[in-house]
């Protein structure tokens, strides 16, 4: 599974920095810095959840918008609606964008690209994330009793930066930064055009309106480029060779110390359990899914559920849902349990019968009353 699709599993579920209610917007302009503690909250959300890979994404992110270098103001539409973001740029190995409203902070474009452009979709080493707040219904009914925002994946589209690499060298007043990047030997800022249109589609358990698709349009525009190069042609330093040991007289051996008993660790917190959705076959025919919720935890999970079912499936393409597993089936109404021991999970197997053809996002999550919940999510392409 490429990189994103890792990332933006575990995004769908961390905690929040801000809180559980929705964002209201700001009545000034959100600053860079202000952008980039957002970032690192969601940083810290993602390494409280077991994400590493997410949360070095939002550390790298909370770099690109604090390096110092201004911001350029643009237009986004989402969904036919104009709004002001600030938005800059960062390019090295790869290509990073990223992108924050004006007004809502927790609206935040995030693209990653190997080269100067992108096409996005299942199979493509490109990627692009958009979040926006949650509705106070969302924030009711989602999987993560905290979700910071609701995360939306580039399904289809492209990006694209272009023009000159010629500009300022870093580290200078007119660069707008103070130093080059640790490891960097050449650094320019440059101004180059910006250009988005692609389609997201949201992750994690659907909730009305958030269901929908987004698209996403940034006509050329002018945006800071920070471009850097790491040098990676130096010949490796030679190591420094040890002093000749001065000879010592012998000590001669201390009586014996009793062992200091180890202290008893504290007992580790019951985590949420861990989502895996994987896609053992598919074909224009049907398509199976195999859902494992993990106990990773030292502690047995317990969880309590108000009928027979004990999951549920939603596929979503561009132009909304396509198919919900449960939809055709009925559930006996019963109190029941499941108990998974440390170490322990629970495997499911599902089918989606004449699926639609295109490229979906393929969501299943528990449906338990009391105990910890999962979700988790996968790109899927029907031929």
């Amino acid at each position: 599974m490429p990189p994103i699709h890792r990332l933006l599993l575990a995004a769908a579920l961390v905690g929040c920095a801000t809180g559980d209610r929705p964002v209201a917007p700001t009545s000034e302009p959100l600053s860079p810095d202000a952008a980039a503690a957002i970032l690192r909250g969601l940083a810290d959300s993602a390494a409280v959840a077991g994400d590493a890979s997410g949360s070095s994404a939002y550390v790298d992110a909370a770099g690109v918008v604090a390096s110092g270098v201004a911001p350029a103001e643009v237009t986004v539409t989402d969904n036919g609606v104009a709004s002001s973001y600030r938005v800059v740029a960062r390019r090295g190995p790869t290509t990073s964008v990223i992108a924050w409203s004006a007004q809502r902070p927790m609206r935040l474009v995030m693209l990653h690209f190997p080269s100067d452009s992108a096409a996005f979709g299942a199979a493509s080493a490109s990627r692009g994330m958009f979040t926006v707040e949650p509705t106070p219904a969302a924030s009711a009914t989602s999987v993560a009793a905290r979700l910071p925002a609701l995360v939306h994946l580039a399904l289809s589209g492209s990006a694209a930066l272009t023009g000159s690499d010629t500009g300022v060298a870093c580290g200078t007043a007119a660069a707008g930064t103070t130093a080059l990047p640790p490891g960097v030997t050449s650094c320019r800022v440059t101004q180059q055009r910006l250009a988005l249109n692609a389609t997201f589609v949201p992750m994690g358990p659907p909730s009305g309106a958030s269901a929908l698709a987004r698209t996403l349009v940034i006509a050329g525009t002018t945006v800071p480029v920070t471009a850097y190069t790491v040098d990676t042609t130096r010949p490796p330093v030679p190591p420094t060779p040890s002093p000749t040991p001065t000879p010592r007289p012998p000590v001669p051996p201390s009586p014996p110390v009793p062992p200091t008993p180890s202290p008893v660790p504290p007992p580790m917190p019951v985590v949420p359990l861990v989502a895996r959705l994987t896609v053992p076959f598919v074909s224009a025919d049907s398509v199976v899914f195999a859902l494992t919720w993990s106990n990773t935890s030292r502690d047995t999970v317990r969880l309590g559920f108000g009928s027979s079912q004990r999951f549920d499936l939603e596929a979503v393409g561009v132009a909304g849902r396509l198919w919900q597993w449960s939809a055709t089936r009925a559930f006996a109404a019963m109190l029941s349990n499941e108990v998974i021991p440390p170490g322990g999970s629970l495997s499911y197997v599902a089918t989606w019968p004449r699926p639609t053809r295109g490229p979906a996002v393929v969501r299943a999550w528990s449906v338990n009353t009391s105990g910890p919940r999962a979700a988790a999510s996968v790109p899927v392409t029907i031929p």
